[in-house]
């Protein structure tokens, strides 16, 4: 999904509004089980915005961009994509300084879509990759992004989800379903999933440049 500017909302003044003022009226998250806190956010299926899920999502998920040099295994390798990062990277008329969002980001390095933007255009983003194991190795790259272990919600409130551990993002009864019996072998595991727009209030950014998405076929509930 490609733009020069992308808005995800028709309101983005008013979200980014919404937002700095939540932060200001910001529930006190210190010593809290915020595990409880945010399963009963999900239950009761708490609107994108809600400023304790917001403040949450931002306190307890969200990882900063790394300060240290970059862990890569092959640092030769300029870009990694399989050809998606230099159609951008020549459609933004190399662009610096932009603003990405990776979803299923892997180990941030084999095959990613953002780690030339970040590395040779100086930008930065964030990537999300629901698989905690993968995305133990995405944090030991030192991505200079913003990092988050979940998935993306295709619903506009938060919510638990089934995941066939190996495997991308598989959400939803109709996916689960699909590949239930292929996979009645694998690990099963529960993955906390947010609405994408929550996630870019907890970072504060409502502007993106370049979204890359790969979610298995849940594409369009993503971003409904």
């Amino acid at each position: 999904m490609i733009s020069k500017r992308i808005n995800l909302l028709k309101e983005t003044s008013q979200l980014e509004n919404i937002y700095h003022k939540d932060m200001k009226k910001s529930v006190q998250l210190e010593n809290i089980n915020y595990i409880d806190i945010m399963s009963t956010l999900n239950r009761d299926k708490v609107v994108f915005n809600d400023r304790t899920l917001i403040s949450i999502v931002q306190k307890y998920y969200v990882q900063p961009p790394s300060m240290l040099p970059y862990n890569l295994s092959h640092s030769e390798i300029q870009n990694p994509s399989p050809g998606q990062t230099q159609f951008i990277d020549e459609y933004l008329n190399h662009k610096r300084n932009g603003f990405y969002v990776d979803c299923g980001a892997f180990d941030g390095e084999r095959l990613s879509n953002s780690l030339f933007l970040e590395r040779y255009r100086n930008w930065t983003g964030i990537v999300i990759e629901p698989n905690p194991t993968t995305y133990g190795s995405l944090r030991q790259k030192h991505r200079k992004a913003y990092s988050l272990n979940a998935c993306l919600s295709t619903n506009k409130y938060p919510s638990l989800e089934t995941f066939f551990s190996g495997r991308k993002a598989v959400l939803g009864k109709v996916l689960y379903d699909r590949y239930k019996m292929k996979n009645s072998a694998r690990k099963l595991i529960q993955v906390q999933c947010f609405p994408l727009y929550t996630i870019l209030l907890a970072i504060g950014k409502m502007d993106i440049d370049y979204f890359s998405l790969d979610v298995e076929g849940a594409e369009r509930g993503v971003c409904s």
